[in-house]
């Protein structure tokens, strides 16, 4: 079984930002941002910050992931 520290070493680094063409000087992401693409289906279109996007099944688990990260960062 894996811990957890391998598992957040897997995760590419920027991969959900390139997904969603932001880029390397664009603000952080918000919570509030990534959890309006979760409600969205998979395969429609959606607007993020002015640009549209496709919102695939693999974006929806880095969204999950990163509001997962955000939390997680916040408590310590």
């Amino acid at each position: 079984m894996k811990k957890e520290e391998d598992f957040i070493g897997e995760l590419k680094e920027g991969s959900l930002k390139r997904m969603l063409k932001m880029t390397k000087k664009s603000p952080p992401l918000k919570i509030m941002e990534l959890r309006a693409l979760l409600k969205v289906e998979e395969g429609k279109m959606s607007k993020f910050r002015g640009k549209d996007i496709k919102v695939t099944p693999l974006m929806k688990k880095r969204v999950n992931t990163a509001i997962t990260l955000i939390k997680l960062s916040r408590k310590k």
